[in-house]
């Protein structure tokens, strides 16, 4: 099948290596582009390196002219600070190329002398952007050049990696990979137009690289996926284009756009290679920008301790991390410049706050609450918000409640395109829970479901292989649980068998084989065309005579059992309200009565995904008793949890009834019938 795809312009350029230089003031005339006449200036060890200040003895001003673009000179922090060159003898000098490091000049200029006592002003720049500059002018003859860095762009001081004369052209990137050619070759990731494209064979053990000619400092990536996106992928550097060191793992993909912070590192390839695809089809980039000083993040806290500095956030490693002292602390990310953002990854370290909260801000000042979180239990965090132009984003403790400390070890924004959906939430609570805790879908995988319903009437009550029930079209899923003897069983830790009453008429059954005993699904639907329900038995029983503790658990989420693949995915649900008495449970979803539970649960609850997810509360045994909540997101969700000493003479049988067209006409009634008489009887409609 042929893909459809829009393609949208994007103008830019790979790396921003060196930028054209705007016609500069000053005495002398210079051109525009970089063209070279003389030949380049070479430190043979014999130029007299100067400077006004160092911030430290390694950073001293021959780092700044030494070939290696890793090194740097370093001032203290102060404006008005120069850095100088003496040739040793008159040279010809026709253009210079300066390498910033995050600690540029907003404001300075270039000046030439014959003997260090009058010196002429080839050119200056004001509001400076930082990066690498590039000017040309007509050739002059000198002995000594000086950088006059007049104004600082940042807290800190001055700083150079590498300047040259004479010598502009930069290595032209070249780009290979794995498999691509044609329209779909590697060099159009690196072209700087994101209407085209590099695009892999239909495998996951693909990938793409590019040579940079050279050894350059590189601290991220922004990756623009095209629709074939890679959910597993790593980052990979090297400097001969054989032994690959991985300096970032993507392990939960999502597409769209990825961004990557990391090292910073020097490298000569880059490797993107992949592990598993996101799609059916390959792996596909529109674009690839490779960030470089100034353009890396910076982190700093209100606190840390010794050895988990804040860098250790951006560094792209898991294995380090940013801790303060106590729990009420905050970690900032800032960003070079002012960017759209939609939400942001948290990987936390060995400690956490209990409650957390994550701001942004354009201007370091003026702060917007984009999201707050409560009852967190460390982990993966994956935070979607409504999209923000941002330059920083703030991670701040709430409470000193939780463990002690905070700790994090990985910190990914995610562009404006992936702002807040709640589909991506729960997907991302998913990936980062035990297997089984959510309908599968939400992992990416297929699951079989079968109908139940009544003849003549179009709504019907999907059964899903692993249990889970979506009562009509379009609504919430209902997801069984089982706790035998203290240990918690999902439908991945249990074998199944499925099946159809007499083999073929539409009342499923779902049985679950448990260590000593089984949870029998049962669903039928009963009553008229417009005013049915369906009536779901869940029995947990053993044939051991010696009793054993037992809890049935039942989760109901905003979530289809059918996949977004399929025309499912969400269902809102923006307030619940539970009321029961000693007989049975009644819940009210989104204003009508959605489920009637026989008998009463032990436990119920219903919370908002702000308050933590149900499935938190179930694996930790920490049960809920709020009878109301409300998200105006659609985001509630509700647990039930019944409790028994199960024994061969006592088997636990729960019945629930869920209206089909609106409470109105339901026969609850049914709820309290010989349910085995009641499947016989809807078996003979059939």
């Amino acid at each position: 099948m042929t893909r459809f795809l829009a393609k949208t312009a994007v103008t830019g350029a790979f790396l921003g290596l060196f930028v054209s230089a705007c016609r500069p003031a000053g005495r002398l005339p210079s051109s525009t582009g970089p063209v070279r006449v003389s030949r380049p200036l070479t430190n043979d060890g014999s130029w007299i390196l100067k400077a006004s200040s160092v911030e430290s003895p390694e950073l001293g001003p021959k780092q700044a002219a030494d070939g290696d673009p890793t090194t740097r000179w370093s001032s203290e922090f102060q404006d008005h600070q120069w850095w100088q060159v003496d040739f040793g003898s008159p040279q010809v000098v026709e253009g210079i190329a300066i390498q910033w490091e995050d600690a540029y000049a907003r404001d300075y200029r270039v000046s030439v002398s014959a003997g260090g006592h009058e010196w002429i002003t080839l050119f200056a720049r004001t509001n400076w952007n930082g990066g690498s500059d590039v000017a040309t002018f007509e050739p002059v003859t000198t002995r000594l050049v000086r950088i006059d860095c007049l104004r600082r762009a940042t807290q800190w001081g001055f700083s150079i990696y590498e300047v040259r004369f004479n010598s502009f052209e930069p290595a032209r990137p070249d780009a290979f990979a794995s498999s691509g050619s044609g329209e779909f070759a590697p060099r159009f990731a690196i072209d700087g137009d994101r209407r085209t494209r590099w695009s892999s064979n239909f495998s996951d053990d693909e990938w793409w690289a590019v040579d940079f000619g050279r050894s350059r400092k590189i601290c991220g990536l922004n990756i623009f996926w095209e629709t074939a996106f890679g959910e597993k992928y790593t980052v990979d550097i090297s400097d001969d284009g054989r032994k690959w060191q991985t300096v970032y793992r993507v392990n939960e993909g999502d597409g769209n756009t990825d961004r990557l912070f990391f090292g910073p590192v020097s490298t000569r390839y880059l490797r993107i290679r992949g592990i598993q695809r996101g799609t059916g089809w390959g792996y596909s980039i529109w674009e690839l920008d490779v960030l470089e000083p100034p353009r890396c993040p910076r982190a700093w806290a209100s606190d840390e301790i010794s050895g988990h500095p804040a860098r250790h956030a951006v560094d792209g490693l898991t294995s380090t991390w940013w801790q303060s002292s106590g729990p009420a602390e905050y970690l900032v990310v800032e960003l070079p410049s002012v960017t759209e953002l939609g939400g942001v990854e948290i990987l936390w370290g060995p400690v956490w706050p209990k409650h957390y909260a994550v701001s942004v801000s354009r201007d370091l000042a003026n702060w917007i609450r984009v999201a707050a979180r409560r009852n967190g239990n460390g982990g993966r965090d994956l935070i979607y918000f409504r999209r923000k132009s941002a330059r920083a984003v703030r991670i701040e403790g709430l409470s000193p409640g939780g463990t002690t400390g905070c700790a994090v070890a990985r910190v990914e924004l995610k562009s404006g395109e992936e702002q807040a959906e709640p589909l991506k939430e729960y997907q991302a609570l998913a990936a980062d829970r035990p297997r089984g805790m959510f309908p599968r879908w939400l992992l990416r995988e297929q699951e079989y479901w079968t109908i139940t319903g009544i003849p003549a009437d179009p709504e019907e009550t999907l059964l899903g292989e692993t249990g889970c029930v979506e009562p009509r079209k379009g609504s919430f899923c209902i997801q069984p649980f089982v706790r035998w003897g203290g240990t918690l069983y999902t439908w991945a830790d249990v074998a199944r068998e499925v099946g159809l009453y007499d083999g073929f008429l539409p009342l499923p059954w779902v049985q679950w084989k448990l260590p000593g005993g089984e949870l029998l699904i049962r669903p039928v639907s009963v009553g008229e065309p417009g005013r049915s329900a369906t009536l779901v038995q869940y029995r947990l029983s053993t044939p051991a005579a010696q009793p054993v503790d037992a809890e049935l658990i039942l989760a109901l989420r905003p979530i289809q059992l059918n996949p977004v693949w399929q025309r499912g995915g969400f269902s809102p649900i923006r307030k619940a309200e539970l009321q029961a008495d000693t007989n049975a449970l009644q819940v009210r979803v989104n204003g009508s009565e959605a489920v009637r539970a026989v008998p009463s649960p032990a436990f119920a609850w219903a919370r908002g995904l702000d308050a933590g997810e149900v499935c938190d509360a179930i694996l930790s045994r920490r049960y809920d008793c709020n009878a109301e909540a409300s998200d105006p997101q659609g985001r509630v969700s509700i647990a039930f949890v019944w409790s028994i000493a199960l024994s061969r003479e006592s088997p636990l049988e729960v019945t629930i009834a869920l209206p089909l067209h609106g409470p109105e006409g339901t026969p609850f009634g049914e709820m309290v019938g010989e349910f085995d008489q009641v499947r016989r009887r809807e078996a003979g409609r059939w």
